[in-house]
C-alpha cells in the first residue's frame, strides 16, 4: 500500500481535468487506492495552498468573500475531521470510533 505522501502526489500530479473518479481509476491501475473524497481534500487543500494568481489554480475568476455562516463553519468542522482520519490512517481511526461507540454504549447502558 503506497503511503499518503505518495497519495497526495499521485493526486496532484493528475491533470486537474480529470474528474475525481478518473483520479480513482487511474490509482487503482497503479495498485493506489483512493476514494473520491481524498481526492477532493487534496485538491481542495492544494487549491488553497497555491498563491493568489499563480498558473497552478484551476480556477480564475474572481470569488466573492466567504461568509461565515454556521453551515460553512460545520463544513469546516468536518473538513478539520476528514483530515484527522487522513492523518490517523482509516483503520486506526475506525478502532478509534469502535472504542467511542463501545464506551459510550455501556455509559448509556
Amino acid at each position: 500500500m503506497a503511503t499518503t505522501s505518495s497519495k497526495t502526489s499521485f493526486v496532484l500530479s493528475m491533470p486537474p481535468t480529470f474528474s475525481a473518479m478518473d483520479v480513482v481509476e487511474k490509482g487503482k491501475a497503479q495498485g493506489i487506492l483512493l476514494t473520491k473524497g481524498y481526492v477532493h481534500t487534496i485538491r481542495s487543500k492544494a487549491r488553497v495552498a497555491t498563491p493568489k494568481g499563480s498558473l497552478a489554480t484551476t480556477d480564475n475568476r474572481s470569488r466573492a468573500p466567504a461568509r461565515q455562516s454556521n453551515q460553512s463553519a460545520q463544513g469546516s468542522l468536518q473538513d478539520r475531521f476528514v483530515d484527522l482520519v487522513l492523518e490517523l490512517g482509516l483503520v486506526r481511526a475506525e478502532a478509534v470510533f469502535s472504542n467511542l461507540r463501545r464506551t459510550v454504549s455501556e455509559a448509556i447502558g
